[in-house]
């Protein structure tokens, strides 16, 4: 007779991720959510700073790149 493998062969942490209940699922969700609408969020001011500098007429590349790439 083969041995199933039970939680007690792995580590306290092991278990702990193997038994993913609805609370474990839902945090994850709101994390992958609020990651989403903080990038989401960065990409808009990034975008509004960009649309600015460019209406205003401030160079976006700088001589250090150019150095660089030589």
């Amino acid at each position: 007779m083969i041995p199933m493998i039970g939680t007690m062969v792995f580590a306290d942490a092991t278990t702990a991720l193997m038994t993913v209940g609805p609370a474990f699922a839902g945090a994850m969700i709101a994390v992958v959510a609020g990651a989403a609408w903080l990038a989401r969020g960065t990409a808009e001011e990034l975008r509004r700073i960009a649309a600015r500098d460019w209406e205003r007429g401030i160079p976006t590349t700088t001589a250090t790149r150019e150095r660089l790439a030589a």
